[in-house]
């Protein structure tokens, strides 16, 4: 799985190696008592595996990387640029959202139970035209954040055909040429497609009837 990141608050775990023991919700929880000042926690996944992304404070780096989150778990240190607070997610995401309509109204999603930031967002857009006849942007699946390198994914409505893979526009992933170098054929092991595209599969025996 990769993550871009950018400062070191940020640390992802391997709770997949875990799942026989702790569920999704227990691990968050454990976050929630080890870590009270974590301030988001995000659940990941890739392919059947799944991973915990955690946001700490500048004091609690140094124990969550000598004891991490259970004995077993792989912790993996990816370091990204955090957001403390929640009322700065809302106002970077109306920045970074103005250009492409009127924010009527946006809201982030928190975690009932621990409060913490799960890395999703609503916001509603009008994009009728601005009374200065200057038109807004179209929307964008890929947009940068306050006008920084730092990016971030947003979807809508009848959104055009888009990759859930490479992220581009015009296909979707099971055409998708960067999908489909990383797939294994069962049938020759070869890369690049499917089993059931394999051109070395043998033909269906068709039975014989007299």
């Amino acid at each position: 799985i990769f993550r871009s990141s950018l400062s070191p608050g940020r640390f992802l775990f391997d709770i997949h190696v875990v799942k026989n023991k702790y569920s999704e919700l227990q691990t968050r929880l454990a976050v929630l008592e080890q870590y009270p000042n974590a301030y988001a926690c995000v659940p990941l996944s890739d392919g059947p595996k799944r991973y915990l992304e955690v946001y700490v404070e500048s004091q609690d780096i140094q124990q969550i990387q000598d004891e991490g989150l259970f004995p077993k778990s792989r912790l993996r240190d990816l370091p990204c640029k955090p957001i403390k607070d929640h009322s700065k997610v809302i106002t970077g995401l109306t920045k970074s959202l103005q250009s492409f309509g009127n924010v009527l109204d946006l809201w982030i999603l928190t975690d009932k139970i621990t409060r913490h930031y799960m890395g999703l967002a609503y916001v509603v857009l009008d994009t009728s035209p601005r009374s200065d006849s200057v038109s807004f942007q179209p929307l964008s699946h890929i947009i940068s954040w306050s006008e920084t390198e730092v990016s971030f994914l947003e979807t809508w409505r009848a959104m055009p055909t888009w990759c859930r893979y490479c992220h581009k526009g015009g296909h979707t992933k099971s055409s998708c040429v960067l999908s489909k170098a990383s797939l294994i054929c069962y049938v020759c092991h070869d890369k690049g497609h499917r089993s059931f595209e394999c051109p070395r599969k043998a033909p269906p025996i068709i039975p014989f009837k007299k």
